[in-house]
């Protein structure tokens, strides 16, 4: 026999094997009489989602996505910085790593401020009252 065909079959017989065990449970269930209760534990620590929940989850979020805009600031510090030491003393590419490293510098300052902006709006909204 081929090769696909047998892994098919192994796959078949593997969920009729699957759905027979899981057949058996519910059939034993019954007949003692109990009723099969599964209750799974939600992998984010909450029974239900509350508003504050949303909100810090949607703040951790943005903070992450500031840290990886705080990467690339970092990233362009060093690209200006490069662009500005094997400039050779051309006044051009000089001036070029200089805005470079100011728009860097704004950038920050504006990544910084979005930061702790959020988190001040983030801890105000779940401030408990």
């Amino acid at each position: 026999m081929n090769k696909k065909y047998l892994k098919i079959i192994f796959v078949a017989v593997f969920c009729l094997a699957v759905a027979a065990m899981f057949n058996q449970a519910a059939l034993v269930l019954a007949v003692s009489g109990e009723q099969a209760v599964v209750e799974l534990d939600n992998p984010l620590g909450t029974k239900t989602p509350d508003k504050t929940f949303i909100l810090q989850k949607t703040g951790t979020i943005i903070k992450g996505f500031l840290g990886v805009t705080g990467s690339i600031a970092l990233v362009m510090f060093v690209y200006g910085g490069m662009m500005w030491l094997i400039s050779g003393g051309n006044p051009d590419k000089i001036k070029k790593g200089k805005d470079v490293l100011v728009w860097a510098v704004i950038g920050l300052a504006i990544i910084f401020s979005s930061y702790f902006l959020v988190d001040l709006v983030v801890r105000a909204l779940t401030a408990k009252t």
